[in-house]
């Protein structure tokens, strides 16, 4: 019964309180402090007891930071060892990954030891692969790719999961990339899409 009331008396305010936050959202985040955002909107929640599933279910995901505009492959299918392409465009500034996850393992394709840039400005679109390094299966299958985007680098938090060495690309076994993928989707500040490939 508390915990009712609580959410009654308290739910205007953190409607206020994210309605504010919300229109400093946009400028927050071009200096790369929507965590701190995040984190004061959950403090006020628990402060206040209420209830975050009503909460989420109010907003319906008004309160997520959507980082990326569009990614694809350029086919939807390929042939074995034939260069792999995507594109991707991005909605703000962000720190681009590309993960590849298949039977025999997971691997960070991008960024690479043949490109290591991945702050990606927005509104124009990117390609992976380029002149400098090649993507491409060797079985056939479906191969799911990852696209993730982040406003902090993420690169000492993948070292967990992908062997950063001295080859072009950082691999590491099947089930740690699918759990470092799951971890990056539950943080604040990272966007994951996926896409299929068919490899013939």
């Amino acid at each position: 019964m508390q915990q009712a009331e609580n959410n009654k008396k308290g739910f205007p305010l953190i409607l206020a309180f994210v309605r504010i936050g919300f229109r400093l959202y946009r400028v927050l985040s071009r200096v790369n402090n929507v965590n701190k955002l995040v984190r004061n909107v959950k403090r006020y929640v628990d402060q206040h007891g209420l209830n975050r599933t009503q909460i989420a279910q109010q907003f319906a995901g008004k309160m997520e930071i959507v980082l990326i505009d569009s990614f694809y492959a350029t086919s939807p299918s390929y042939k074995r060892f034939e260069p792999i392409m995507f594109k991707a465009k991005l909605k703000q500034r962000a720190y681009t990954y590309l993960v590849s996850v298949s039977d025999d393992g997971a691997c960070l394709l991008f960024p690479n030891r043949a490109e290591k840039k991945n702050l990606y400005h927005a509104n124009s679109y990117h390609t992976f692969a380029d002149k400098n390094y090649k993507i491409y299966a060797n079985t056939k299958g479906v191969e799911r790719f990852y696209f993730v985007s982040s406003t902090q680098s993420l690169l000492s938090n993948l070292k967990s999961a992908f062997n950063i060495s001295t080859s072009v690309y950082s691999c590491g076994k099947r089930h740690k990339g699918v759990q470092k993928l799951n971890q990056l989707k539950s943080m604040s500040g990272v966007e994951v899409r996926g896409v299929e490939v068919l490899i013939e």
